[in-house]
């Protein structure tokens, strides 16, 4: 294989795959019965047809039954759980002995290493592999790791993070590597949570959330609301343009035969995204677990805060290069789009007119579907609340990828000014909800400000330097949420 190259799912897909007898599933929090063969939710969120056996079965998994052995069962629930409809419960489970080996990258960060083997430690069966990235006391490094009984490995010089990843991948045997950075904390029974998402055998990799720590300080605790690795509170499937669009390498657990030859040493930024993506494309499942918690440190200047948000930015242009339009910065239904531009444009009329063609067209769909008050009174209400949910997601994503460029055209052009100062109240106060309201409002609405300004800068300037103006084209595409058959048993 080419470096970085994955290994593909021995099965064609992992759709195809049924999920493992006596496996419980819990609903999506945007789950929801519309009619008795009818469902709706999911990420992205879709409108899905069951048939009476499939609806019955549905049911009571919810209820609590567990999937039976039968494959044609079996496949609709992997159906539910690769749509984000539904997520497996998982038990932990004692580590088995060599099942698995942590790889610790590290840089300049005897303190943190010395805390993160600490914790390592404390899990029997685990071997455990430190590799530094070219630290400049590679001294303190050598004596810490040999004080844990770690195996060392160096680079001369600094490679990267992906490059360090790879080299730990390579010396270790085990068939399960987990990737933790050296300023994490786990909780102490990560693994045992983590490894039990591995029975399933179209899991590749999963990771936990990853939360910046509590500080006293505003942008300490504006790392532990809303750091941009803290994926939230909901479990998921992660692939691009999902709730869950991916998971940082900071803290992941990886499937040796998914892994490959792993990440990708070319990019010192976004090398993560990138390798999930890869799974995610090769068939396998990368789940995210947000019940085991693992904390990140935060960057220790104002500098270094703003420099890693624009970082994170440049990695967008060679990511598109790799993946298309999976990097778009904003996705939307043309007809949300229209309904919500035209709202921030003074405009409701009009709006409440494209609200109504979206209703009828979904209307039509709903036709036959025997449903509370009539298909054309549910598909109102169903467009109605899928503009609602969709624009405060719409402001985020708008405010984040173009916010420079929507502040230099207010400057330039007054008219641009309402519009501008709407999507980016909107775009800080979605982000300031989510994150449980934290206080004082004030301080949060600004960091979020400059976190969105320094990321969008990243963007911006990666597209420029790379010529490739990909990594800012919106993706514009109806909904492909029609009414389609998800089962037929």
């Amino acid at each position: 294989m080419a470096p970085g190259e994955l290994q593909p799912l021995e099965d064609s897909t992992s759709v195809e795959t049924p999920m493992p007898a006596g496996t419980r599933l819990v609903a999506d929090r945007s789950f929801e019965w519309l009619a008795d063969t009818l469902i709706a939710g999911g990420s992205p969120w879709r409108l899905l047809r069951l048939s009476e056996q499939g609806a019955a079965l549905v049911a009571a998994w919810l209820a609590g039954e567990p999937v039976t052995a039968d494959r044609t069962a079996g496949g609709l629930a992997r159906r539910l759980v690769d749509a984000g409809l539904a997520h497996p419960t998982i038990r932990s489970r004692a580590l088995a002995p060599g099942e698995i080996d942590v790889v610790i990258p590290v840089r300049d960060d005897p303190s943190g290493l010395e805390s993160l083997l600490r914790i390592c430690a404390r899990t029997p069966h685990m071997g455990v592999t430190v590799v530094d990235d070219g630290s400049l006391d590679a001294a303190a490094i050598d004596r810490i790791a040999l004080a844990h009984g770690a195996t060392l490995l160096r680079h001369d010089v600094p490679l990267g993070p992906g490059a360090a990843r790879n080299t730990g991948l390579g010396a270790t045997s085990a068939p399960l590597v987990a990737f933790l950075d050296a300023d994490t904390v786990p909780d102490a029974n990560w693994l045992t949570e983590l490894v039990a998402h591995f029975d399933d055998p179209v899991v590749g990799a999963v990771a936990p959330r990853v939360r910046g720590p509590v500080g006293v300080s505003w942008r300490d605790r504006f790392e532990a609301a809303a750091s941009p690795l803290d994926l939230g509170d909901q479990p998921g499937v992660v692939r691009a343009g999902t709730t869950v669009p991916f998971v940082p390498g900071a803290a992941i657990v990886v499937r040796r035969s998914a892994a490959g030859d792993g990440f990708d040493p070319t990019l010192r930024v976004g090398e993560d995204v990138d390798f999930v993506w890869r799974l995610a494309g090769r068939g396998w499942h990368v789940r995210y677990d947000p019940t085991v918690v693992v904390t990140h440190a935060a960057r220790p200047s104002w500098f270094r805060w703003l420099a890693q948000r624009f970082a994170y930015g440049l990695s967008a242009a060679p990511l598109e290069a790799r993946h298309g339009d999976a990097v778009a910065p904003l996705r939307a239904d043309p007809r949300v789009l229209a309904t919500v531009g035209l709202v921030l444009l003074g405009r409701p009329r009009a709006a409440i007119g494209f609200l109504s063609w979206s209703a009828a067209s979904l209307a039509r769909q709903l036709d036959g579907i025997a449903m509370r008050g009539g298909s054309e009174s549910a598909a109102r209400q169903i467009a109605a609340r899928g503009t609602a949910l969709a624009a405060p997601g719409l402001a985020r994503s708008t405010f984040r990828a173009y916010g420079p460029l929507m502040v230099a055209g207010a400057i330039v052009m007054p008219v641009m000014r309402r519009p501008v100062v709407t999507v980016a109240a909107a775009a800080t106060a979605v982000r300031w909800w989510r994150a449980g309201k934290p206080q004082p409002a004030f301080a949060f609405v600004s960091l979020s400000v400059l976190d969105d300004l320094a990321y969008g800068a990243g963007v911006l300037a990666g597209a420029v330097r790379t010529r490739r103006i990909g990594a800012l084209r919106p993706r514009i595409r109806p909904a492909s949420s029609t009414v389609a058959p998800i089962s037929r048993t």
